[in-house]
């Protein structure tokens, strides 16, 4: 997987590491979730949609995340599991002293931890055919054009039962681990902010109690179709 992932972002970035210049003129969108909707299916199915209806197979769309977390590591110059932690910790300096911790030679800051993060994250979107999942992709990328921006909620009951019910855990511990994941979203998503009282702002909000998998990625599509992004 690995191995695969740097042969294609090498073959994307040919042209210099993270230049502002996208390669492929098309659309890019963002998938926010709350802890329990089905974020990642609908993208699944939304590839699977645009593979059939626009003939996407020379050119196919990609789900972006923990790709994500593949680059930073190759980045960092550190172990995949090691960034996957950073997305738990959002108070200033945590990262600066995790990454201090692992190898007390590299002087890695807490700046250079999300500006690598935001930068890998702006250029799956400036090249387009991505669809990103979470890693507070709508706020990253807000200031590039051609995105579509989509929220998935549920009622917290809902979202718990769904958690519950796939890991096979009790309805509290659900609850826990909702609420705890739901905190840690946001809260890395507000170390991307201009400010804190920034609104994020997307062009879809819907609820995944009420639409599923499959009309959700419908809608998206639709939404794609009508801003002429595909």
């Amino acid at each position: 997987m690995k191995d695969n992932l740097l042969n294609y972002m090498e073959k994307r970035f040919s042209q210099g590491k993270y230049k502002n210049q996208p390669e492929y003129s098309r659309s890019y969108v963002t998938i926010s979730r709350q802890c329990g909707c089905f974020g990642n299916s609908i993208a699944k199915v939304l590839i699977d949609k645009l593979a059939q209806e626009q003939n996407t197979k020379n050119l196919p769309w990609h789900i972006i995340n923990k790709e994500v977390i593949e680059e930073a590591a190759r980045e960092l110059r550190v172990e995949e599991k090691q960034v996957k932690e950073i997305f738990d910790m959002h108070q200033p300096g945590v990262l600066e002293d995790f990454f201090s911790a692992l190898n007390p030679k590299a002087s890695i800051s807490d700046l250079k931890i999300r500006k690598t993060i935001k930068e890998i994250i702006q250029n799956f979107a400036r090249m387009g055919g991505h669809i990103i999942v979470g890693r507070g992709g709508v706020v990253i990328t807000r200031d590039i054009p051609d995105g579509i921006h989509i929220r998935i909620e549920a009622s917290e009951d809902w979202r718990i039962d769904q958690v519950a019910n796939r890991l096979q855990i009790s309805y509290i511990e659900a609850r826990k681990q909702v609420q705890s994941i739901d905190k840690k979203r946001e809260d890395f998503k507000a170390l991307f902010k201009q400010s804190k009282e920034e609104e994020i702002k997307y062009d879809m909000t819907l609820n995944n109690e009420r639409i599923n998998v499959y009309e959700a990625a419908e809608l998206i599509y639709k939404l794609m179709k009508i801003r002429n992004h595909i």
